[in-house]
């Protein structure tokens, strides 16, 4: 049954009127199912059963519908950094970002594959790039083990892939904590326990507080620097005792910094090392080696 609508004299409208005789339209609440709700960080898959073939489209649908939250809302989902203490003082803990500089040398990375290493590529070739010596997982955790949140997030993330995912984690740590020197000097040793001495070796040289180098002009004796940061007069004092000097005598000084220590004193030189800096890293000819008393084993 139709009914005109007169909308001009030349045009008219035919309008569909709904009467006893003709069908409703339907009513979608009285089909006997619900929506299922979309799943956070799902994606939309739809199967082809014309060919078999599978569609995904990659869109996260909830994204699309969900609420955006508020300033506060999303303040509240960031993670609280993580703080370790060294020396009485509080730094913060970075485990996950991008590598800008390199961990040995402090030079800007530029390339994709140094910042995903966090050294670059002339210090890589320093350890990085050989195989692990005798791994010790076990123990490089020990080393780690006054950092108890570094080692979780490597225990979840890097330590599943073997030994050298481990080793890139911890380079990759070390550059985004460059600054840090107790947790460096802990990485170093842990990278040491997992079998890269070489690399320890090199990472250790960038937080060194002695240098010990041969003597140019007088080849009987070494040259010793320390850090002005960590110079003490009661350095000075022993190891002048140790080699029989008197308290007011004065060193040999070097021809390129620091003093001048007879080779025949070396014993005494590394053990006033270990009563004043033990723990602490020293360049040497051989490498940059950890100041820490012999093992017997």
């Amino acid at each position: 049954m139709n009914s005109n609508l007169d909308v001009g004299p030349e045009v008219q409208v035919l309008v569909p009127k709904y009467d006893t005789d003709m069908t409703p339209p339907p009513n979608f609440d009285d089909l006997g199912f619900e929506p299922e709700p979309f799943q956070d960080s799902s994606l939309v898959n739809e199967k082809q059963s014309d060919n078999g073939q599978e569609n995904i489209i990659g869109e996260n649908v909830q994204s699309i519908y969900e609420t955006p939250m508020s300033l506060n809302e999303q303040i509240a989902t960031i993670e609280a950094p993580s703080y370790y203490f060294y020396d009485g003082r509080r730094y913060p803990l970075i485990c996950d970002g991008v590598c800008t500089h390199c961990a040995h040398c402090g030079i800007a990375l530029t390339d994709a594959i140094s910042i995903q290493r966090g050294t670059g590529p002339t210090c890589s070739k320093r350890g990085y790039l050989e195989d692990p010596v005798e791994s010790d997982e076990m123990q490089a955790f020990i080393d780690l083990s006054e950092f108890p949140e570094l080692c979780e997030y490597l225990t979840k993330k890097y330590k599943p892939l073997g030994v050298r995912s481990l080793m890139n984690g911890l380079v990759k740590i070390a550059s985004l904590n460059r600054r840090a020197t107790g947790l460096h000097s802990a990485i170093c040793d842990a990278i040491d326990s997992l079998g890269y001495k070489r690399l320890s070796s090199t990472l250790r040289e960038s937080i060194a507080v002695i240098s010990i180098s041969e003597s140019k002009l007088n080849p009987d004796c070494l040259s010793v620097w320390v850090k002005k940061s960590e110079w003490k007069s009661s350095w000075s004092y022993d190891l002048k005792r140790a080699m029989g000097m008197n308290h007011y005598d004065r060193f040999r000084m070097s021809d390129s910094k620091g003093i001048l220590v007879p080779k025949k004193y070396k014993p005494q030189l590394w053990s006033m090392m270990i009563k004043h800096y033990e723990g602490f890293s020293a360049k040497t000819p051989s490498g940059t080696i950890k100041i820490a008393p012999k093992s017997n084993t």
